[in-house]
């Protein structure tokens, strides 16, 4: 998960974005702009955003995962 201002991206385990939300429109997020094409820029910025805090940090991904443990998405 990544917050910037008021945006807020969640990735699932193979570092896919499943929801993105405005907070400042939206602030219970109940509208999910993962997908839509109007956002494919911040959703690009925001993945640099987190590749470059997984750099920073030594974060290694995708994590092992049992797939009872999680739904692929």
């Amino acid at each position: 998960m990544v917050v910037w201002g008021y945006n807020k991206m969640v990735v699932n385990y193979k570092q896919k974005p499943t929801h993105m939300y405005n907070l400042g429109q939206g602030p219970f997020e109940k509208e999910n702009g993962a997908l839509y094409p109007k956002n494919a820029s911040q959703r690009d910025e925001l993945m640099a955003l987190l590749n470059r805090w997984r750099f920073r940090t030594g974060d290694r991904v995708p994590y092992p995962v049992a797939k009872t443990d999680v739904e692929d998405q």
